[in-house]
């Protein structure tokens, strides 16, 4: 986080469906704690509304990045895929 914090002017994240998962909650205080603001900041709910969230505030100008573990991408990846169906 603290290498990308300033690359990235908003940070949408969501819970995985995994037993390895932690709250969106202690996330949050990790992300601060290593340097990006509570306004930059977006909880979500799941990866797919986090993908949506991200697209809906996007410009033309931005770029969307994915990261996390494998779990994350392939939601990620599925929500991407089914809005092109």
């Amino acid at each position: 986080i603290k290498l990308c914090c300033k690359k990235f002017s908003k940070w949408f994240i969501a819970p995985i469906n995994s037993n390895r998962q932690i709250s969106n909650n202690q996330l949050i205080q990790i992300m601060i704690k290593n340097g990006l603001s509570i306004q930059q900041i977006i909880s979500c709910d799941s990866i797919a509304n986090a993908c949506k969230f991200a697209l809906e505030n996007a410009t033309d100008q931005d770029r969307i990045a994915c990261f996390g573990s494998f779990l994350v991408v392939d939601e990620a990846y599925n929500f991407i895929r089914l809005m092109r169906t």
